[in-house]
C-alpha cells in the first residue's frame, strides 16, 4: 500500500520439494539396489509407497546385514516378496513388484537414456502422475518434476550426465544456494526491500538487515514413525546406516527399541545445529 518497492527471492526450497527428494530417492535405489540403506529409502518414497511393516519384512536379517558381500541377497529378497514368500501385506506385494518391474523395464534406460527423457518414463511407469493427480497439490508436483526436467536438459546441453553426476549435482545445490545473486548496488538516492530466505543471502551484506520471526521455536524435526534410519558413523568410524522400530503390541502400548531412541535424539541434535548454524549467517548479513 505505501509502494515500497520491493524483490523477492525463493532461495532453495525448490529443490527440497518432497517430489524430487523422492524421484532421486527412487532412481538411486533403481540404479544401485544392493545397498540397504538405499533401497528402503526408494521404496518408502512417496513413489513407490511401500509400508513400514513391510520393509520390515522385507530386510535381511541382522546377520546377512552384517555380511556387506551379499548384496544380491537384497534383489533375491525382492523377488521372494513380489511371488508371495515373504511375510508381506497384499500391498506391500504390489508395490516391491512395482519397484522389480520399473528396474527391469528402466534398467537400461538408467545407462543409456538422457536422464531429461528418463525422469518423464519414471513418473509415467510408476503411475506418480495419476497419483498426484489426486493430491490436491497435484498440479503443483507435476510442474515441479516438469521443472526438473528442464533443469535435467539444461545441465546435459552437451552431454548425457550419469545418474552419480545427477546425484551428485542435486546434492551441491541443497549444500549451497541455487541463486547466488549479486549484491544490489543502488543508484543515488534509491532504495529497495529485498526478502530473501538464509540459504539466498549467504555470501550477501546489506546496509540494513530485518531478521524476521526471531520468536519461533528451533524448526521442528520429524518424529520418526514405525521404521527409522539415520545414516552416521560407528564407535570404530566407519560410516553405517542405523535402523530403529517402533511396534504396538497387543494391548495398543507402543514400544520402542534403543536404536529408534537413539535416532530420534540424534535428528533433534542435529536439527538444533543446523538451525543454529543458519541463525549465525542470517546475523552476520549487516555491513556494519
Amino acid at each position: 500500500d505505501r509502494d515500497i518497492p520491493y524483490e523477492a527471492s525463493g532461495g532453495r526450497e525448490y529443490f527440497l520439494r518432497q517430489e524430487l527428494l523422492d524421484l532421486e530417492d527412487l532412481i538411486t535405489a533403481l540404479d544401485d539396489p544392493y545397498q540397504r540403506l538405499k533401497l528402503a529409502r526408494g521404496l518408502c518414497g512417496g513413489i513407490i509407497g511401500l509400508g513400514a511393516a513391510d520393509l520390515l519384512a522385507l530386510m535381511p536379517p541382522s546377520r546377512a546385514r552384517r555380511d556387506r558381500g551379499r548384496g544380491s541377497d537384497l534383489i533375491g529378497r525382492l523377488r521372494a516378496a513380489a511371488a508371495g514368500d515373504l511375510l508381506l501385506s497384499p500391498e506391500g506385494r504390489a508395490r516391491v513388484s512395482l519397484f522389480l518391474s520399473l528396474r527391469e523395464s528402466l534398467g537400461r534406460s538408467l545407462t543409456r537414456l538422457p536422464l531429461r527423457r528418463l525422469i518423464p518414463e519414471i513418473v509415467e511407469a510408476s503411475g506418480f502422475d495419476l497419483k498426484a493427480a489426486a493430491d490436491p497439490h497435484g498440479l503443483k508436483i507435476l510442474r515441479n518434476l516438469r521443472q526438473l526436467s528442464d533443469l535435467v536438459a539444461e545441465l546435459e546441453n552437451h552431454r548425457r550426465l550419469t545418474v552419480r553426476e545427477f546425484l551428485d549435482h542435486m546434492s551441491r545445490i541443497r549444500e549451497v544456494s541455487p541463486k547466488r545473486e549479486e549484491a544490489w548496488v543502488p543508484e543515488e538516492g534509491e532504495s529497495l526491500l529485498r526478502i530473501l530466505t538464509i540459504h539466498s543471502a549467504k555470501g550477501l551484506e546489506f546496509p540494513l538487515v530485518v531478521l524476521a520471526d526471531l520468536d519461533r521455536d528451533i524448526r521442528g524435526v520429524q518424529t520418526p514413525g514405525d521404521l527409522s534410519s539415520l545414516r552416521g558413523e560407528t564407535e570404530t568410524g566407519e560410516s553405517d546406516a542405523f535402523f530403529g522400530a517402533n511396534w504396538r503390541d497387543e494391548e495398543n502400548e507402543s514400544h520402542a527399541d534403543t536404536v529408534h531412541d537413539w535416532i530420534r535424539e540424534e535428528k533433534i541434535r542435529r536439527e538444533e545445529a543446523e538451525s543454529l548454524r543458519l541463525l549465525y549467517v542470517a546475523m552476520t548479513r549487516a555491513e556494519d
